[in-house]
């Protein structure tokens, strides 16, 4: 199985801390994940996490946390042996105040 460039968080103003939808992650064991963010304004000091969870409630960080650096720029982050069933996106703004931030990831067993 495999899914490519799935939009988790479309380019969205940053002017408060974002969670995606939970999806589905079982059939998946590696992700890659893709964060860009332009415009940043206030203290650019923002980061985005992958969470993950066995009973779709309950996340936990699957790595350290992205903290965003400059007003645009891009990060990735790639995670092997995913062995949870579902998976979401938190992009926590800290003292960003504007901007956006989007964020797309790719997966397969």
């Amino acid at each position: 199985m495999y899914e490519a460039n799935k939009v988790i968080i479309p380019a969205t103003v940053w002017d408060a801390n974002i969670t995606s939808t939970v999806f589905a992650a079982a059939q998946y064991s590696k992700i890659g994940m893709q964060i860009i963010w332009a415009s940043l304004t206030g203290t650019i000091d923002g980061s985005v996490v992958l969470q993950v969870s066995n009973d779709g409630t309950n996340f936990d960080n699957a790595h350290t946390p992205v903290v965003v650096s400059g007003v645009g720029g891009n990060d990735a982050v790639a995670l092997d042996n995913i062995f949870f069933g579902y998976y979401r996106v938190v992009a926590t703004k800290n003292n960003v105040t504007g901007g956006t931030v989007s964020v797309i990831v790719t997966a397969k067993e």
